[in-house]
Parts: C-alpha cells; structure tokens; sequence
C-alpha cells in the first residue's frame, strides 16, 4: 500500500503519473511489449520478443539510502516452496517465483534491465498471508540493475540507475532487519511521542493471562515462520531457561541464532526483559532479539543483535522485588 512506500519512491512514482497520466496496469505492460497482458497481469516477470525481461519492482520493499539517496531492493535467489509468511506457494506461484530467478541470472553480470515500479492494493502483512498481490500502480521505470549478487547469502542487490554504486552488505542487513538504513552520522530516526509528549498515550497495562498467552504463541509462529522461509530449523527451547526462546539451526544442525521472541498486540514495540536474557544478550554472540509488534493483527517484525538492542531502547525497573533482610 502506498503508506507503506518510501517517500522518495513515492515520488518517481507520481511523477511518472503526472506526466504520463493515469495508466491502466494492462496498458503498461501492453506498451512494452508484453503479450498475452490479461493471462499474465499477476506474473512477476515479462519475456519479450527483444530486450532483457521485464522484472517487478515492489515499491513497498524498495529502500532509500540516507546519505547517497539512490534506490535500491534486495531480490531472495534461493529456492522456495512458501511465501514470505510461512503459506506454501501453489502451483501458479511457485511457476511465476522460479520463472523470476531463472531470468533473473540473464541479467545477474550488470546489464541494466526495465522495470515496473509496482504498488500493491493490500498491505505487506495481507500479501504474506498468502493473499494474491493486486496491483495499485504500476509504472515503468529504469533502468536497474543487478549491482551484486551474492550466491553466499543467496540474494542478488538490485540497484536504480547507471552508477556503480551498491548499498554494503552490512547496510542490507539492517534494511532487512529493521526496513531502513540508519544515518551514519547519528541523525536520529523519527519517533512517536512519548508519554510526556502526549498525555493521551495509552499506558502500561498487564492483560489477563490468557490474551498474554495468545500474543506470545502468535509471535512465535510468526517468528518460527520467519526462519523456516529461509530454509532454518527454528526449535523451541523457551522451556529450558537459555536466555533465548528459539535455537535457530541450519541444514547441517549447527546453531546460526539464538532468538528471544517479544510479541506485543501494540503497534509501537515495549517488552520485558529477564536478567537471564539481558546477561544472554550481552555474553552470545548468536543472540538476537525478535520483536513481533502487532500481534494479533497484521503482525511485523523486527530483528536486533544484542548490542543494536541496547542501542535502541531504553530500559528502567518497573518491578523492584523486596526480600527480608538478614537481622543483625
């Protein structure tokens, strides 16, 4: 949807529309040579007679480097049988998600390709609940480019325009982490009020049990669902008091993650933190922390290392346990 749409984005997008007008989806397509548009209106990628392929965008997931402003989107080469979500794929969606990564290596050495900048109808979190991507806009755009692909982390970077820039890989993995690039310069992101700032904020309340109980088995699906997308083995041993709620193993059964889940039914994330997790996060390098805001909604996630943890939330007792003192 097109909140969900970097601002800058937004902006190539409208002012294509502006000067070109309002376009049927077919038409788009029509006009760059696609036939057969109305059997292949939902498809992800165009053959035509001449010319590279033409490849979906999704402006939802394209970022906006802070400091050079160029676009860029992160395109998953590796192969799968589900959605996003966790929904597995049926036989026309597995056909359009292999027939993108087999063109997709035709242009993986550089060579500038066109794209349709694509806005979608439903939100991010509808389309991962196996919903069908219906198209908003759709506007042609170029070129992009495949700036790198990395066969290690089965991804490919794609970039807008003719430079040889390529946001790094760290940069990738916080844009994936928290769906934006931090200013290097410490410029501070924007933030909702607090409290103070708003007297009408809503307040800490403890829910019953059972609402808790729903909120944190939501949560750890969602995150569960997460990790088996990318082909992990997320085990739940938040039974055994490790400090973290899920060992995340590859292929070969070795550790990758250590995943303490927090899910809130809020929109902004709060969570509470044990001194067993915070003394975890602090001491394992595997650790991280996996905040499901939204839970019972149209849950969204956000991911953080021990240290980003610490970076980007503040912590204060709220609960002070008293013990009596040893007479003397």
């Amino acid at each position: 949807m097109r909140h969900e749409v970097p601002e800058k984005v937004l902006a190539v997008i409208d002012g294509y529309l502006r000067d070109k007008g309002k376009q049927n989806i077919y038409e788009v397509l029509e006009r760059l040579g696609v036939r057969d548009v109305k059997v292949k209106i939902y498809d992800y990628v165009w053959e035509v007679p001449t010319g590279a392929p033409i490849f979906t965008i999704w402006a939802e997931e394209v970022g906006v480097h802070p400091v050079f402003g160029y676009m860029f989107s992160v395109e998953d080469t590796a192969t799968r049988t589900t959605r996003r979500g966790g929904a597995a794929m049926d036989a026309g969606q597995l056909q359009r998600t292999n027939d993108r990564r087999r063109l997709m290596e035709k242009v993986r050495d550089g060579q500038p390709f066109i794209a349709v900048l694509q806005t979608n109808e439903r939100s991010n979190g509808e389309l991962m609940r196996n919903v069908t991507s219906k198209p908003d806009d759709r506007v042609k755009d170029s070129p992009w480019r495949v700036a790198r692909w990395d066969t290690a982390r089965q991804r490919a970077i794609l970039v807008r325009g003719e430079n040889d820039w390529a946001p790094t890989d760290s940069e990738v993995d916080q844009f994936l982490r928290h769906g934006r690039i931090h200013h290097p310069d410490g410029t501070p992101d924007p933030v909702e009020p607090s409290e103070e700032d708003n007297p009408a904020a809503p307040r800490l309340v403890f829910p019953d049990q059972a609402h808790r109980d729903l909120v944190e088995s939501k949560s750890m699906e969602k995150i569960a669902a997460v990790f088996i997308e990318q082909g992990l083995n997320p085990e739940d041993v938040s039974s055994e008091n490790r400090g973290y709620d899920l060992d995340v193993q590859n292929a070969s059964g070795v550790s990758v993650y250590h995943v303490e889940v927090k899910g809130t039914a809020a929109s902004a994330p709060g969570f509470f933190l044990t001194r067993n997790e915070l003394k975890r996060s602090e001491s394992d390098p595997l650790w991280e922390l996996a905040v499901v805001t939204d839970a019972l909604g149209t849950p969204q996630v956000d991911r953080y290392t021990g240290k980003e943890m610490q970076k980007f939330f503040d912590f204060e007792p709220l609960v002070l346990r008293g013990e009596l003192k040893p007479s003397s």
